[in-house]
């Protein structure tokens, strides 16, 4: 660490979010002058030791992702507290709700830096319309309007969540914007011309809300009737969540037929190309699901419900289907409709000059790199 490269900070619910969605980003800004560091809840010593040998600054914290324990919880926002001011950060980028009230409640309070918010997707809180997740979501939004000061700028996934925070009062306009998605590597995830062997994936985590059982269901109909259809399923299988799907379930659907249960996979553009379509049937909104984009670099049709997020990258008819979540003869018919007359080719090819015009990770270093630089600049007339 040297006293002329500024400091740039995530705070990040788990290890192993950031490094799907966000290790990309970090070394792009440790390219470009930054020194670079991690607080999260590490899972795993193999994930927190590669962190370190990339030159990442790493640190532990014992963040629950669902605990609401005050004593536990304020002890969190405490270490959290002690960590930042050691580090003493020029910007702190936070993900995800905990780590963005948590630190902004910090950054109001006494440590008086820019904060980039960032908002990636609004999850089953802002989608469902339970009287629990009612509570919920307005006891959210009003921490976010606690914890927000002149030093947070929010940086929403797409555009329907920004337009949803500024109608609820949480954010004005001119303090947030609209950065697509994690984008992806269009040299690494290449084109390729898909097999034909009507291989559908689903690949996420496994988790009820992300729609595994609806295109389960959907693919065993289908095939009972005569469709030939082979879904392979890839995923984290995320204990922590109370909607997770038991690994017991998957592991009997996978010694059934119905499904190719392939675990967690590295390899995921080899996995790509080994197949036709990609669906994700999430029955509440994302930010910019990374397998669509993913999936879409690499010339993969997409099948995904018509949810904030997915409505992003996915143009009804154009690269893919857009359904509504839980109408099950829709999905089918939809999974029908793009192996007709070789559809998924062609869907395929528009996905691809989709993603390099709208969704490459150049666009995404650019556009947060520019935000980055805007609130350095500002930095005197916070103070």
């Amino acid at each position: 660490m040297t006293k002329d490269r500024k400091r740039l900070v995530f705070v990040v619910n788990v290890d192993w979010y950031f490094d799907l969605h966000w290790l990309d980003r970090a070394l792009f800004f440790k390219s470009v002058g930054f020194d670079v560091f991690l607080i999260t809840r590490f899972s795993s010593e193999n994930i927190r030791s590669r962190m370190c040998g990339l030159g990442i600054h790493c640190y532990d914290i014992d963040l629950s992702r669902k605990g609401l324990n005050p004593i536990s919880e304020a002890r969190t926002l405490i270490s959290l507290g002690f960590l930042l001011k050691s580090i003493g950060p020029e910007i702190i980028h936070s993900v995800t709700i905990k780590p963005n009230i948590y630190t902004g409640i910090l950054v109001k309070v006494f440590l008086k830096k820019p904060q980039v918010v960032a908002v990636t997707g609004l999850g089953l809180v802002y989608s469902s319309k339970s009287i629990l997740f009612c509570f919920v979501r307005h006891f959210v939004s009003l921490l976010y309007k606690v914890a927000q000061s002149k030093y947070s700028y929010f940086v929403f996934e797409n555009s329907d969540d920004f337009e949803k925070f500024t109608r609820y009062k949480i954010v004005k306009e001119n303090r947030g914007e609209v950065i697509y998605g994690a984008g992806v590597d269009t040299e690494k995830y290449f084109y390729k011309v898909p097999p034909g062997n009507r291989y559908i994936l689903f690949a996420a985590r496994l988790l009820k809300s992300k729609g595994f059982y609806n295109i389960a269901r959907a693919v065993k109909k289908l095939n009972c009737e005569g469709a030939q259809l082979t879904l392979l399923v890839a995923g984290i299988v995320d204990d922590d969540v109370n909607e997770a799907i038991p690994i017991t379930d998957v592991e009997r659907m996978h010694s059934a037929g119905d499904i190719v249960w392939l675990g967690n996979v590295s390899d995921m553009v080899s996995l790509l190309h080994s197949v036709d379509l990609v669906c994700l049937p999430t029955v509440y909104g994302e930010g910019v699901p990374r397998i669509l984009i993913e999936a879409a670099a690499c010339g993969r049709a997409l099948l995904a419900t018509n949810v904030s997020g997915c409505n992003a990258i996915v143009e009804n008819g154009f690269n893919g289907y857009l359904v509504d979540p839980n109408k099950p003869a829709m999905l089918e018919k939809r999974l029908l409709d793009i192996f007709e007359d070789e559809n998924y080719l062609k869907m395929g090819r528009c996905g691809r000059d989709k993603v390099v015009l709208q969704f490459s990770q150049e666009l995404v270093f650019e556009k947060t790199n520019k935000l980055y630089q805007r609130l350095l600049l500002k930095v005197e007339s916070f103070t």
